[in-house]
């Protein structure tokens, strides 16, 4: 369960990056000098060009000459920050977010940032206080509780990774993996009335997730329900899932 929410946190985090194209191809807003403004934000709008078009190099670069252009640019230091977490560069990673955030204290997305990639270099508890961080400043932002349940989970912490999961669907009620992990952690608790609703919401949500299959028929087996159990398990099946037959050799004779 802990290297799914790794690869999932992954992906969620790739979405911050359209967030900074976004914001910088906007107006200036006071994040460059009077005199730099124009040149500045050239530099950002080139430098995430080359992150969307996976040229890293150039995108490095790109933000460096922003940061000539102004030094307090912190939308640079957190675009820095994402290049060099894409690269694997923690130590680097780290360093750019923090410079941000030196810059403007309230930058809910470096906040964020800076959560993954301690998450990444194990410090759990570094990650949660970032993430509760960027919650602070934004309260609705499902992106950051969903993270603060993984680096729970990796804490071995099932009570508090549901809570922040929960949060996180009041947050977003669309966001299929909240009730899938939602439903994992309740499997592990042995709540598997919970576990069995939610995995059921997480396949209404996202129908081609055979694993919500998989994992809602072992625990309907588990509850005494076999022949809804041999149902998911014939299903995933039918879908493809390689392991299915096992499931049903061994529940469903």
């Amino acid at each position: 369960m802990k290297n799914h929410f790794k690869y999932t946190l992954l992906s969620i985090f790739i979405v911050c990056i359209v967030m900074l194209v976004a914001a910088c191809n906007s107006k200036p807003n006071g994040d460059g000098q009077s005199g730099g403004k124009d040149v500045m934000t050239e530099h950002l709008v080139k430098a995430n060009d080359f992150i969307l078009d996976g040229d890293f190099e150039s995108s490095i670069k790109e933000f460096n000459l922003a940061i000539e252009e102004n030094p307090k640019s912190a939308k640079a230091y957190y675009g820095l920050g994402q290049v060099y977490f894409i690269q694997g560069d923690l130590v680097q990673a780290q360093q750019s977010y923090d410079k941000a955030l030196e810059i403007n204290p309230n930058f809910m997305l470096a906040f964020y940032g800076r959560g993954t990639v301690k998450s990444f270099k194990g410090d759990y508890k570094g990650g949660i206080l970032d993430m509760d961080a960027a919650i602070a400043i934004k309260p609705k932002f499902f992106m950051a509780n969903f993270s603060k349940a993984t680096f729970k989970i990796n804490q071995n912490d099932l009570d508090g990774s549901i809570e922040s999961l929960t949060k996180s669907i009041e947050c977003n009620p669309q966001f299929e993996s909240n009730y899938y992990y939602r439903g994992l952690c309740y499997g592990s608790k042995k709540d598997y009335a919970k576990s069995i609703e939610d995995f059921t919401t997480a396949l209404a949500l996202n129908p081609d997730r055979i694993q919500s299959l998989i994992n809602r028929g072992i625990y309907q087996y588990t509850a005494g329900l076999q022949q809804q159990a041999c149902k998911d398990f014939e299903l995933a099946q039918q879908k493809g899932d390689t392991s299915a037959h096992t499931y049903i050799r061994m529940y469903c004779k």
